[in-house]
């Protein structure tokens, strides 16, 4: 095998650990939605989710960065064999974030006031100063998470990141039952799932220190200011108007919403750009390897293969991602009001537009990885502060006209400038080509979202089998469970069309085979099974 199906593998292994861990972590997702939608107020619902995008917004400035900083800069420093320097930037990196949160947790203390009369909403004052503690609490997470993510041990990664989310749910639920359901306890539960899981990540990175060299390479307090902080302040920046894009809408709705309702449109607004974000999940899970794996190439100058992998890396996020996002997108009211009640219905059209724009995204994701990783942030922060800056611009117009569904809509125009930029640059710095498979699978993407909007009425009337729950009990949860299920034979007849088109249009390479033998036998699958897959899929080998 040559290089680059070794680099292949290697995105394969991690992805396939990374997308176990985003179904574990997605699903116990939609239970924790479930949980706090049915068992509060939309009222209470929309301030904590108001209280926490403005704290979250804060949290990306304390960071300086340095979590995606040590995404990049381990694997980097593995690449041109300085291992030696990993310790002392970690440890630097601890110091900084710890530092910068106490500030900054000071500081929204004592602002909090001042932002609740902003609002009108003197209630919100309480809500920020308690979750103020998360400044602290989700650097340190990050930083561990960064670090296990720049040593590509994925599992471990997973495991962090899995933890904190089962035991936000668990402890949320524990809370709620034992006490009452109530706002406090909400927080309650959300801030004490980040101190179970960084005791956990914790112990995996001081593991892994271990293999590190025992002499480190001097690694000067000059040279953590002087390189790495500007970099992590540039991916700050940047990281800044992502989060602005996921939590900005919401505090335009709660100012620019008529201050009665304001609450209740925020509560359905991040009930259904939660759900819409996970179409993420599939993405992120070759993101989580490929950034590492870039950046050790970046280091090693093997500039000519990073092109290859970013067309592997893109193609593999589509294949995996459209007939998701076509399910989404054309049964998103039915899904919102079973899952999480029929006063989230409304909410219909928002996660449609907001699935869309994340689906088409997903073409482009990978171009900001792969700029991140020849640390080209100035581009990124172009592109970050041109699309952010047109999203917020549109959705304050459209907000005016058509609510949280101009929200929506301003979001996807910020998708739409932020993928043509994206395009732009991965052409013009490594020289990346559209593959005709990629083109392919749009194609194939079209025609099943056509057949699966035609037998549509058909696959609605099965979910007038599913029993409306609002009580809370076991019956509410199995009730969700048995939807989820019917969700999932959805996606399958997605899927099966999907495929069928795929290879019908050639839309798969040869290592796409291989690789997919190789996972097959790993999981046991009998050899004569795996064959006849191989050979199925060997019909949809096209050139590019």
């Amino acid at each position: 095998m040559d290089d680059l199906s070794h680099y292949s593998k290697e995105v394969a292994k991690g992805s396939l650990w990374s997308m176990a861990g985003s179904v574990v972590f997605y699903t116990s997702s939609f239970f924790y939605v479930i949980l706090i939608a049915h068992a509060l107020s939309q009222n209470d619902i929309g301030l904590f989710f108001l209280a926490l995008s403005i704290v979250s917004l804060g949290a990306t400035f304390d960071n300086f960065g340095l979590g995606t900083a040590l995404s990049r800069y381990v694997p980097y420093f593995e690449g041109k064999d300085e291992k030696g320097k990993i310790k002392p930037l970690l440890k630097l990196s601890y110091l900084v974030v710890t530092l910068s949160s106490i500030v900054l947790l000071v500081i929204f203390w004592f602002l909090a006031d001042f932002i609740a009369s902003i609002y009108s909403n003197p209630a919100l004052a309480g809500t920020i100063q308690t979750l103020s503690i998360f400044f602290l609490f989700s650097n340190i997470f990050n930083i561990n998470i960064s670090y296990l993510r720049g040593r590509t041990n994925i599992r471990a990664m997973q495991y962090s990141a899995n933890l904190q989310n089962l035991s936000k749910l668990i402890l949320t639920a524990f809370l709620f039952y034992f006490y009452e359901a109530s706002l406090l306890t909400l927080i309650a539960g959300f801030l004490s799932s980040y101190v179970v899981s960084i005791i956990l990540s914790s112990f995996f990175v001081i593991k892994d220190t271990f293999t590190l060299p025992k002499n480190e390479t001097h690694f000067s307090v000059s040279n953590f200011i002087s390189e790495i902080v500007p970099f992590g302040l540039m991916l700050s920046l940047i990281h800044s108007v992502g989060t602005i894009f996921s939590s900005a809408n919401r505090m335009l709705l709660g100012y620019m919403v008529d201050p009665i309702e304001s609450t209740q449109v925020i509560a359905i607004y991040a009930v259904a750009f939660t759900l819409a974000n996970v179409l993420m999940a599939l993405p992120k899970s070759i993101g989580d390897i490929f950034l590492p794996l870039i950046s050790r190439l970046y280091g090693k100058k093997e500039l000519g293969k990073i092109c290859s992998i970013t067309t592997t890396a893109q193609r593999w996020s589509l294949f995996l991602t459209i007939p998701f996002g076509i399910i989404m997108i054309l049964f998103s009211g039915d899904i919102l009001s079973l899952m999480y009640g029929e006063s989230y219905r409304s909410g219909e059209l928002v996660m449609s537009i907001l699935t869309l724009g994340i689906l088409l995204s997903v073409v482009s994701y990978v171009f900001s990885l792969s700029l991140a990783a020849m640390k080209l942030v100035k581009i990124q922060l172009l592109i970050a502060v041109v699309s952010g800056a047109i999203n917020l611009t549109s959705s304050a117009i459209l907000i005016m006209m058509f609510g949280m569904v101009g929200s929506a809509i301003g979001s996807f125009i910020g998708f739409i400038i932020s993928i043509l930029l994206l395009s732009y640059y991965a052409k013009k710095y490594f020289n990346f080509k559209f593959s005709s498979k990629v083109l392919k699978l749009a194609v194939s993407g079209v025609l099943v979202m056509v057949i699966m909007l035609l037998i549509r009425p058909y696959l609605l009337s099965f979910f007038g089998i599913f029993p409306e729950t609002e009580a809370m009990g076991v019956g509410l949860y199995i009730s969700k469970i048995i939807l989820m299920g019917y969700m999932a034979v959805l996606a399958s007849i997605s899927m099966f069309f999907f495929l069928i088109f795929a290879l019908i249009l050639k839309c798969v390479s040869q290592e796409d085979v291989s690789l997919l033998g190789q996972a097959m036998m790993k999981a046991r699958v009998p050899k004569p099974l795996i064959k006849f897959t191989k050979d199925l899929a060997s019909y949809g080998v096209g050139a590019d």
